[in-house]
């Protein structure tokens, strides 16, 4: 998925496994190493790290088309009341989403991207293409429509055919 923001660029991509062979324990053998990488005045950066298990992605695959489905809600709210929003959050707090309605109906969604730990860039605390939440985490904010959450979308279910669970799923009773 890649995200801009006038000269800002975020991509973020599923690259493989955690551990390449299943191991022994089975919700190892579905941690995804998660590529994010920034271009942006402050120079690039590139970072691997497992930040996401094959089920965070479905999940938030799920999440993305739910806000697209709801677009037009979001922005009706917007222009009567206050902003909506919608997060995901997942085990490892290196990346969460955020959807935060705006009053433009064609571009109905700011989407931020929220990075910390491990996968919170180097640059100087500064740089005007990031905000501050906690001293832990940065966050950048994009636009977005319906129809860039479905690409989003697609393009995380694709990642899912070339890395599928590896784990029985079991429902709980």
């Amino acid at each position: 998925m890649r995200w801009s923001n006038g000269d800002f660029h975020l991509d973020l991509s599923v690259v493989g496994y955690e551990f390449p062979e299943e191991t022994n324990c089975a919700e190892d053998s579905d941690w995804l190493l998660i590529q994010l990488r920034i271009e942006c005045p402050a120079g690039p950066w590139t970072h691997i790290d497992p930040s996401l298990t094959v089920r965070e992605v479905r999940w938030l695959t799920e999440w993305l088309r739910e806000a697209a489905r709801y677009g037009a809600v979001f922005s009706e709210w917007q222009r009567g009341f206050e902003p909506l929003t919608t997060t995901i959050t997942f085990t490892e707090p290196n990346l969460a989403f955020e959807l935060r309605s705006v009053p433009d109906a064609a571009l109905p969604f700011q989407f931020r991207v929220y990075l910390s730990a491990e996968s919170m860039p180097p640059f100087d605390l500064n740089t005007p293409h990031f905000e501050m939440g906690e001293p832990t985490e940065k966050w950048v904010n994009f636009m977005a429509a319906p129809s860039d959450l479905h690409q989003m979308a697609d393009e995380l279910s694709e990642a899912l055919t070339r890395f599928p669970s590896r784990t029985p799923y079991v429902r709980p009773n």
